[in-house]
C-alpha cells in the first residue's frame, strides 16, 4: 500500500512539472527594468505567482501602484539583467547573502575564543573590504563590533583601519556608526587618528545628526584628553548655545559637561547664562541646564540662582508654569544655598499674578514637601546678596 502511495504521489509530481516550470520560467523573465510602450505588457499590473505548500499553483495575484498605471513588459534583456542583480548575492562571496554567511561563521570563530578567535581575525581581514561591508550590514556591525572586543591591539587598529575614508558614511549608517563608537571604546587616539581628522570636515554638521552626536558624545568620554579631539570639541562648542537647543545636539552638550575639559564647561556655563529663561523653558535646552545646576560648584550654583532672582516674579512664576521651566527650578529649589529661600519668595511673589497653581506641571513645587519658610528680608538685602554671587 505504501508503494502504491508513492507511485502515485510520483504520477502527481510529474503531471505538475510542466505546470511548474511553466510558472517558474514566468518568474525567471521577471524583471523590474521594463520599457514603456511595449506589446508584451500586463495592463499597467505586476503578476506576482506563489506556490502553495501542495504544490499547485497559488492565484495570481495582481497589485499596480495607486493613483497611477504604470505600463510594464518582461524583456528578454530586462530579465537577463535581473538574473545577473538576483544571483550576484549568492555567487559571489562579496554579495548580500555571502556577506550574511560570512558574519554568521565569522560570529561562531570569535565565539570559541582563543587561538580560534585570533586565527578567524586574521583570516577575515585578508578579505579586502570586508571590515566596511559588514559594518553597514545589521547583522555584520555586530561580528566587527565583537571582533574588535576579542582581538589582540594589534588587529583591533587593523579592523579600524578598514573604515578609513569612509568616516562620514558610517556617521550616517545606523549600523556603522556602533562600530565608531567601539572603535573609540577600544583604541587611543594615536592608533586610530584618521576618525578625527575625516570628522573635521563637517565637525558642526555631525553635533546635530541623529547619529553623529553619539559619536561626539565617545569621544568626550574616551577622548577628550587628546589635543586633536579636544580641539575639535573647542569648535563644536563655539556653538554650544544653539546645540544645546538641537533635539540631537543638546547630548553633546550634557556629555560635555560631564566629561568635557574645565575650558569647555566654563564656555557652556557661559551660553546657557546668555539667555537664562529662554534655555530653563527649551524642551532640549532645560536638560542642559539642570545637569549644569546639579554638576557645577558652589559658585557657580549661585550665580545661576543670583541671575534668576534678577528677573521679576512674575518670569519665575511664568517658567515655572512650564513643563521644562518646572524641572529646572525644582533642581534649583534642592540645593543648599540661602539664596533658595529668596527664590521660594519670588515664587509666592509671582503666583497670584500668573494663576501659579492651576498649571499642572508646578504642583511638585506647591505641594511637594515642605521647605522652611524664608525670612523677611528687604528688596536692599536681595540686590546685595544678588550682587555679592553675582561677581563670584
Amino acid at each position: 500500500q505504501q508503494q502504491q502511495q508513492q507511485q502515485l504521489l510520483q504520477q502527481q509530481q510529474q503531471q505538475q512539472q510542466p505546470q511548474r516550470q511553466q510558472f517558474e520560467q514566468q518568474i525567471w523573465n521577471s524583471s523590474p527594468w521594463v520599457s514603456e510602450g511595449s506589446d508584451n505588457s500586463t495592463n499597467g499590473q505586476m503578476m506576482h505567482i506563489g506556490w502553495s505548500s501542495s504544490g499547485h499553483a497559488d492565484s495570481p495575484v495582481q497589485s499596480a501602484p495607486q493613483g497611477q498605471q504604470v505600463q510594464q513588459s518582461r524583456t528578454q534583456h530586462g530579465a537577463q539583467r535581473y538574473e545577473r542583480k538576483r544571483d550576484h548575492g549568492r555567487r559571489r562571496p562579496g554579495g548580500a547573502t555571502g556577506d550574511a554567511r560570512l558574519a554568521s561563521e565569522f560570529s561562531m570563530q570569535l565565539g570559541a575564543g582563543g587561538r580560534a578567535a585570533t586565527a578567524a581575525v586574521e583570516a577575515f581581514l585578508g578579505d579586502n573590504g570586508a571590515v566596511r561591508r559588514l559594518s553597514f550590514e545589521p547583522t555584520g556591525c555586530r561580528v566587527v563590533q565583537q571582533a574588535l572586543e576579542v582581538a589582540g591591539r594589534g588587529l583591533q587598529t587593523r579592523i579600524a583601519a578598514g573604515l578609513k575614508d569612509s568616516v562620514a558614511e558610517a556617521m550616517r549608517s545606523p549600523h556603522a556608526n556602533y562600530v565608531l563608537q567601539k572603535i573609540i571604546k577600544v583604541l587611543t587616539p594615536a592608533e586610530a587618528p584618521f576618525l578625527v581628522e575625516e570628522i573635521n570636515e563637517d565637525c558642526l554638521e555631525w553635533a546635530r545628526h541623529e547619529y553623529g552626536c553619539r559619536i561626539y558624545c565617545r569621544l568626550f568620554e574616551h577622548w577628550i584628553q587628546d589635543k586633536n579631539t579636544a580641539a575639535l570639541m573647542d569648535l563644536v562648542l563655539a556653538d554650544a548655545e544653539g546645540l544645546m537647543r538641537h533635539t540631537f545636539g543638546h547630548h553633546v552638550v550634557e556629555c560635555a559637561l560631564d566629561h568635557g575639559l574645565p575650558h569647555q564647561k566654563q564656555q557652556i556655563f557661559g551660553a546657557l547664562r546668555k539667555n537664562f529663561l529662554r534655555n530653563a523653558g527649551n524642551r532640549n535646552a532645560a536638560y542642559v541646564v539642570e545637569k549644569a545646576i546639579v554638576n557645577c560648584g558652589p559658585s557657580d550654583q549661585q550665580t545661576i540662582l543670583a541671575d534668576l532672582l534678577n528677573h521679576t516674579p512674575g518670569d519665575v512664576a511664568t517658567l515655572a508654569r512650564s513643563q521644562c521651566g518646572s524641572m529646572v527650578l525644582r533642581a534649583l529649589l534642592r540645593l543648599h544655598d540661602p539664596l533658595v529661600q529668596h527664590l521660594q519668595e519670588h515664587l509666592r511673589l509671582g503666583a497670584p499674578h500668573v494663576q501659579l497653581k492651576g498649571s499642572r506641571h508646578c504642583r511638585r513645587l506647591l505641594d511637594g514637601p515642605a521647605l522652611p519658610s524664608p525670612a523677611k528680608v528687604s528688596e536692599g538685602d536681595l540686590v546685595q546678596d544678588a550682587g555679592a554671587t553675582g561677581g563670584a
